[in-house]
């Protein structure tokens, strides 16, 4: 099963400055739920990307719990493949990082959501 625990848009001070960033938080208890969690994540910053400030330009995506880092990669490119949408929203990002971790704050998996580069 999937839990969406945060969804928000938020205002950081970075080293260039300002920026907004939109920081999703999900729970998951079993590894076969991991590409219904690309479907949620990609349908749920599609809906915060159009409420959020028009220069937004992070994600950050937390997932804890039992997935495969490995699978939710490959599953997230074939949905920017997939969703026209989907894909121009995320060309918009300087950053698209998620970070697979245990509750006790290990961090398991890191990597990128932006479009691969020709």
């Amino acid at each position: 099963m999937i839990h969406l625990r945060r969804l928000e848009t938020r205002e950081l001070d970075g080293p260039d400055g300002p920026a907004n960033e939109i920081f999703v938080g999900f729970d998951i208890d079993d590894r076969t739920w991991t590409a219904e969690l690309v479907s949620v994540l990609a349908e749920q910053f599609k809906v915060q990307r159009m409420v959020s400030p028009p220069d937004t330009s992070l994600l950050f995506v937390s997932v804890i719990g039992d997935f495969e880092s490995r699978t939710f990669f490959e599953v997230w490119r074939l949905e920017l493949k997939r969703d026209p949408a989907l894909s121009h929203l995320v060309s918009q990002l300087r950053l698209a990082a998620p970070v697979h971790g245990t509750r006790d704050g290990r961090v398991l998996a890191e990597g990128s959501l932006l479009l691969p580069r020709n």
